[in-house]
Formats: C-alpha cells, sequence, structure tokens
C-alpha cells in the first residue's frame, strides 16, 4: 500500500516557532530537511526530533551496531535512511519506497546532508530482494511496509534473514494477525521484544522537549502528533547470535 504525501496547512505560528527545518532532538539532531515536507508522516514530530520517540532508545542502540548494511523498506522522504547514513558513516543504505515523489523527496535529503554516495534509493523491495542481502555483512533491515509485512516476510525470506536484525512497524489495523505472523517466523531464529506507540494527547501532556515550551496543550499537540489509528507496535528482532539485549523492554 503505496503511502501518500501529507499536505496538511500548517499552522505560520508553530512554523516560526521551530524555524528552519533542522531535526532538534533525537537520535538524528542535526539532521536537514530541505523543506516542511514529508510521506505517510506529520512533518512537525520530525523537525522537533520526538517522531517514534518510543523507538529512540532502540535507534540509539541500533547506531551502536555499526551495521554494514542497512535497508529502509518504505522510506518515504528519508528520515530513517538519511538519519542512520548520517550516524553510520561507513554504512551502505539502501531505500525502498513505491512512491515516486518520496524517492524524489529522498534523493534531495540525501544531497542536502551530504550522504548521496552510500544512500541508494530504489523502488519496490520484493522477495527476489531478499537475496541480494549479504549473509557475510552486519545488516539492517527497517520495515514500514503499510499492512504488506505478512507477504513480505515469510517463510521463504527466512533463510536470508537468520543473520539480520530487524525493526519492522506492524499494521495489525490492516490485518490483526499481522504482529503474531512475525512472531511465529522469527521466533526461532531471533530474539525478539515489543515496542508499543503513545497517544498524541499524552505526548502532548507529557513530552518534554523544549520546543514544547511555552505553548498551549493544542498547540503541543499540534507539533507532536503523529496521527495514527490505533496503538501501533514495533517487532525488533536480533539473530540468536547477537548480543543478549535485556529481556521485556518495552518504551
Amino acid at each position: 500500500k503505496s503511502k501518500t504525501i501529507v499536505e496538511i496547512a500548517l499552522d505560520p505560528f508553530l512554523l516560526n516557532h521551530l524555524g528552519s527545518p533542522v531535526v532538534k532532538n533525537g537520535p538524528f539532531k542535526g539532521m536537514e530537511y530541505p523543506s516542511f515536507q514529508s510521506v505517510g508522516s506529520t512533518i512537525f514530530p520530525k523537525i522537533i526530533g520526538c517522531y517514534e520517540a518510543e523507538l529512540h532508545s532502540i535507534i540509539d542502540d541500533l547506531v551502536e551496531e555499526r551495521f554494514e548494511y542497512i535497508y529502509d523498506i518504505g522510506c518515504a522522504e528519508g528520515y530513517y535512511a538519511i538519519g542512520f547514513a548520517l550516524q553510520n558513516p561507513s554504512a551502505k543504505v539502501f531505500a525502498y519506497d513505491i512512491l515516486e515523489t518520496a524517492r524524489e523527496l529522498c534523493r534531495k535529503m540525501s544531497l542536502l546532508n551530504n550522504t548521496q554516495e552510500r544512500v541508494i534509493i530504489e523502488a519496490a523491495f520484493s522477495q527476489t530482494s531478499f537475496q541480494q542481502i549479504p549473509q557475510d555483512k552486519k545488516t539492517l533491515i527497517i520495515c514500514d511496509c503499510e499492512g504488506y509485512e505478512m507477504e513480505l516476510f515469510n517463510e521463504a525470506a527466512l533463510p536470508f534473514l537468520k543473520n539480520t536484525t530487524l525493526l519492522i512497524e506492524t499494521h495489525d489495523f490492516l490485518n490483526p494477525e499481522i504482529s503474531i505472523h512475525l512472531q511465529n517466523l522469527l521466533n526461532d531464529t531471533h530474539q525478539i521484544k515489543w515496542i508499543q506507540s503513545v497517544d498524541d494527547i499524552l505526548k502532548a501532556k507529557y513530552y518534554s522537549f523544549k520546543e514544547l515550551n511555552g505553548l498551549t496543550i493544542t498547540q503541543r499537540k499540534e507539533l507532536v502528533k503523529e496521527v495514527r489509528p490505533a496503538i501501533m507496535e514495533w517487532i525488533l528482532a536480533e539473530p540468536n547470535d547477537s548480543k543478549q539485549l535485556q529481556q521485556n523492554k518495552f518504551i
């Protein structure tokens, strides 16, 4: 399922409040955006750096892993693809999105952040794409493919995933079988933990990013909202032979 460009009339006051489109906080602090434009998500949380803050400690840990190859399936405008490329200067990053506009924005963002030599931007990631994953390299897959998880990650793909770390956003509101399927598929080969999203109102009330200081609760919500249709989950799956992580870790 294709993501779409999020075109919302952005509050001029909040635009002025945030200043230039540079990520202010979080794992990718300092990453530059060409404009206040995003694909498949609202832009303000990405500029503040509170986007998917539930994953920040996970992202920090993954950055420390120094992956050699990173695959971002459903890269949108490049928040994770370019962010990981900046934080892992020796990594080769493959960014996939079926939406041409997303790929074009990702190219602009890659050029702006001087990562174009290491970020390869392509369209669809398919079953045959798994065969390209080097089994002798430290590899990370990030996936946000809008409900296509069950079709993409299946028994045929499993042999190519045994040595790969995966961070997959699941879309159970589209198909409640997705999380169960991924758990069953990866349970024997990977250490698994689940991370749950936080409601937008709770973010507006309790997030402490300095860019939210002095604003009304309504303005705070406008800046942090990610407009998710339900409480979302991510599965973090690390190969059994990778380092042991703290169990039952929820953000």
